[in-house]
């Protein structure tokens, strides 16, 4: 087999294979190593289909998650300023509850407060111990 190294002089996009949803970018000035093949069916017993490839690989900049967020008359949770998780309604044009989501202080379940507030009493004590 022949490799042969090329560096792309445009932008490539491409589709995935048998009915992958992956489209792929692949910037100009990219190096690509190409190894030349005599058959197709060893082309696809060594290597993996596009979808495959992706399976193994870790996004580097996924989508942020976006906040979750009560609707009206909504039962949420937050941590108050003693450190406990209390729950609460949520009623529009609060200004005192709109404040609170604001910061990231609006949980779904009572669970998830308290595993924030476990998280930022640890990062306090944390903080705390390093910059006395």
């Amino acid at each position: 087999m022949t490799h042969r190294t090329f560096r792309l002089t445009e932008d490539i996009y491409t589709f995935g294979s048998n009915g992958s949803p992956l489209a792929v970018h692949i910037p100009k000035g990219t190096l690509l190593e190409v190894e030349e093949v005599e058959k197709e069916e060893e082309y696809q017993t060594k290597y993996p289909p596009i979808a495959q490839v992706f399976k193994s690989a870790q996004e580097e900049n996924p989508e942020p998650k976006k906040q979750w967020k009560p609707q009206e008359n909504q039962l949420y949770w937050i941590i108050t300023e003693e450190g406990k998780v209390e729950d609460y309604i949520y009623y529009l044009e609060n200004k005192w509850q709109e404040e609170e989501f604001e910061i990231g202080n609006c949980f779904r379940t009572k669970e998830l407060a308290e595993k924030a507030r476990d998280q930022v009493l640890e990062t306090l004590k944390r903080f705390h111990s390093e910059n006395q």
